[in-house]
């Protein structure tokens, strides 16, 4: 017996791709969003690209009012636009997908530097009302999900009232926000700074009422996810054991929230970066947003894509680690894969 175990063929290694799925899955999804971010980013700067042509001709805007007809068509040939426009197009496209974006026609600086530049304070705005949105949203979604469970106690009609205020601030738009505080704390009182974005003061109010297009939104996820852990067997069971709701809420809900609160706060902040634009022009930010907004009305293209491609690429680096904070806070996705 000894030699028939000794003559058994050793059995092959399994291959690296097999020992390593999840290594695998994760390359393959980033593979994945890489090219529908390529894609994405295309056609966006395609339909920017058309849609800056709606207002007029880029030679007559970039020329002036008091252009004479040979400024006109001299711009026409300093910048391309004496080409068909296909040939126009296909040229910007190559520049773009090529990260050489040239000058800005306006500020006549690299127009990626400039973009660049800029996106540093939309991101330093958005972050701050991410923290804003988190730190708000989430203690009043577990508070008003608390209130159709075990722990909901005396205080069921106050949860109740709370509730509707974040149903009734779902419709109230940020930029309406965003005048109110202006009025109120620029205006009336003058204790905070309507413009600008340099002082750790003028932070307050356009941070405030860029988190507010996310805040009460995040909430009733939070609220929802809270209320099935509230509501469970589990947490009855803990109650009948004696522990108490802080306890509960910290080793049961709080780690149960934490999924769809990611989740949801991800998404967000590219909603975010699309509101900064509003709340950039209402404060007077010199941010991406404004720049986007400038470069359509002027015709400045290569400012207008490499704002456009910073963007897309901020989107994906967002997207990409909160997928993966995602399945760290989920154990039923890390067994997966």
């Amino acid at each position: 017996m000894t030699q028939q175990l000794s003559s058994r063929p050793a059995e092959a290694a399994p291959p690296q791709d097999a020992q390593d799925p999840v290594a695998r899955r994760i390359a393959l999804r980033l593979g994945v969003r890489v090219i529908e971010l390529v894609g994405f980013l295309v056609l966006l700067v395609t339909v920017l690209f058309f849609l800056a042509r709606v207002q007029g001709d880029p030679a007559v805007i970039l020329a002036g009012p008091e252009a004479t007809p040979e400024d006109v068509a001299q711009i026409r040939v300093i910048y391309g636009l004496d080409s068909p426009l296909i040939i126009q197009y296909l040229n910007f496209l190559r520049q773009f997908l090529l990260f050489d974006f040239g000058n800005s026609i306006t500020e006549r600086v690299p127009a990626l530097d400039l973009a660049a530049g800029r996106l540093t304070t939309t991101l330093l705005l958005c972050v701050i009302a991410t923290v804003i949105n988190v730190a708000v949203a989430t203690p009043i979604g577990i508070y008003i999900g608390a209130g159709a469970g075990a722990a909901a106690g005396r205080r069921r009609p106050l949860r109740k009232v709370v509730s509707g205020i974040v149903l009734a601030a779902q419709g109230i738009q940020y930029y309406m926000i965003a005048l109110l505080l202006i009025t109120v704390f620029a205006i009336k009182l003058q204790v905070l700074p309507a413009i600008g974005f340099d002082r750790a003061d003028s932070w307050i109010l356009p941070s405030i009422s860029l988190a507010w297009l996310a805040a009460p939104r995040l909430a009733r996820v939070v609220q929802s996810a809270a209320r099935q852990v509230w509501s469970s067997e589990l947490v009855h069971t803990a109650t009948a054991y004696g522990l108490s709701p802080a306890t509960i809420r910290n080793k049961y809900v709080l780690p149960n929230v934490l999924v769809p609160l990611i989740a949801t706060a991800g998404t967000q902040f590219t909603l975010l970066l699309s509101g900064a634009v509003i709340v950039e022009q209402l404060f007077g930010i010199n941010g991406l947003g404004q720049l986007l907004v400038v470069s359509v009305q002027n015709a400045d293209f290569p400012s207008l894509a490499a704002g456009v491609t910073l963007i897309g690429l901020v989107v994906f680096a967002v997207t990409a680690v909160s997928d993966v904070l995602y399945r760290i806070a989920d154990p039923r996705l890390r067994r997966n894969g």
